[in-house]
């Protein structure tokens, strides 16, 4: 089962139960211009879309006729690329409209045309915990909190040190503690690991680095 994605504004693209996305097809004839521009028109009232003629309509040297959207040859299916940072990878593409480009997650775009808008406060999770796996069954909304610990459980969630934009290691963690206990200021510790003392503060504090 496939959903138009024109309620985000691309009537020419629909994606499947499995992620898939597909592109409308145009397809070359040996009509005259005048002949294509009626073509479009007439496929444009089928689909109840007002159509306003556009000059390379009449003049276009290249012909493209619409063909009909009930044939599955008509779409063909779009590859998906990795996107993301810090080692947090997800399919993703990009959609145009009107010379319009839009990068969107597959993911979410997949819980946009099946389930409907994110609430208020939501995000998109992985059942799973795998975030190349898009297959709708394993999509659902859930908070933030929720799916960080889903990502804890699942082993994909980097803390401490596995974190690519960590500074210090579990080692580093736990000498910082001992020195506070032991008296030294936040200010001298910060000093000594060359980072400000707020981060000194939520490690003493546990407030960060709270798995060990």
């Amino acid at each position: 089962m496939r959903k138009s994605l024109g309620f985000l504004g691309y009537p020419r693209y629909e994606i499947d139960e499995n992620g898939n996305v597909f592109s409308f097809r145009y397809r070359k004839t040996g009509l005259t211009p005048i002949h294509n521009y009626m073509i479009r028109k007439e496929f444009a009232i089928m689909n109840n879309k007002h159509y306003i003629a556009k000059k390379y309509d009449i003049l276009r040297a290249t012909v493209r006729q619409i063909v009909n959207s009930d044939e599955n040859d008509d779409w063909i299916p779009i590859t998906a690329c990795l996107m993301g940072g810090n080692n947090n990878h997800y399919y993703g593409i990009i959609l145009s409209n009107n010379n319009q480009r839009k990068t969107w997650l597959i993911h979410r775009l997949l819980l946009l045309a099946f389930v409907g808008p994110c609430p208020k406060g939501m995000e998109g999770c992985h059942n799973d915990g795998n975030p190349l796996n898009n297959k709708l069954e394993n999509l659902r909304y859930e908070t933030h909190k929720n799916n960080s610990l889903d990502r804890i459980k699942h082993g994909t969630q980097k803390r401490g040190e596995q974190h690519p934009m960590a500074k210090l290691s579990e080692k580093d963690v736990l000498k910082i503690r001992k020195l506070s206990e032991d008296g030294l200021s936040l200010r001298q510790i910060a000093k000594m690991f060359n980072i400000d003392n707020t981060n000194i503060e939520y490690i003493v504090n546990r407030k960060t680095w709270t798995h060990i």
